[in-house]
């Protein structure tokens, strides 16, 4: 029996606990690292056969790279690939993939959190609140009602479109003014 291939996840804030039961189904090793700077996963990486990395936040340089001269492909955890130095992994055969529906409806999602934050003086409350002051009536005025509020995200990519929400509240007809 051959040698079993080995990923390497450098960093993770998720748990990984069934991605990496798959991995190790289908006959792949996987070390798992507690490495976010350059330094500490050339270091994790050090002893272990890497054939594949998968990276959160962690940078993927061409030291890194270097370090792990078996590796033949990289992937994020993550839309973009700014953690990975591309041209470096180009240049030494390493194919790179990224997760690109990662966290779509989350950041639509966060994105309306916020804006309701905004829009509502949530900040404003927030801080008289914690200086010890209750003056949420003095607030209203500038805060919008949600009955009268419209809100949608709109985008090129897939956090404006694949997960387009919009929230329209109507005001009942007796309470319209």
């Amino acid at each position: 029996m051959g040698v079993r291939p080995t990923v390497v996840i450098t960093d993770s804030d998720l748990d990984s606990d069934d991605d990496e039961r798959v991995l190790r189904e289908a006959g792949i090793a996987t070390v798992r690292l507690e490495a976010r700077t350059e330094d500490e996963v050339i270091s994790g990486l050090s002893g272990v056969p890497a054939d594949a990395i998968i990276v959160q936040w962690a940078p993927v340089t061409a030291a890194v790279l270097d370090a792990a001269a078996g590796c033949r492909f990289v992937s994020r955890l993550g839309i973009g690939y700014d953690m990975i130095d591309v041209a470096a992994a180009t240049g030494r055969g390493v194919a790179v993939a990224n997760t690109p529906d990662y966290c779509v409806d989350e950041v639509a999602a966060h994105t309306l959190a916020m804006a309701l934050w905004l829009v509502r003086g949530l900040g404003r409350l927030d801080a008289a609140v914690r200086a010890g002051e209750w003056a949420a009536a003095a607030a209203y005025p500038a805060a919008a009602r949600p009955a009268d509020t419209v809100m949608g995200v709109v985008g090129r990519r897939r956090s404006g479109s694949t997960s387009s929400v919009m929230i329209r509240t109507p005001r009942p007809a007796a309470m319209r003014g």
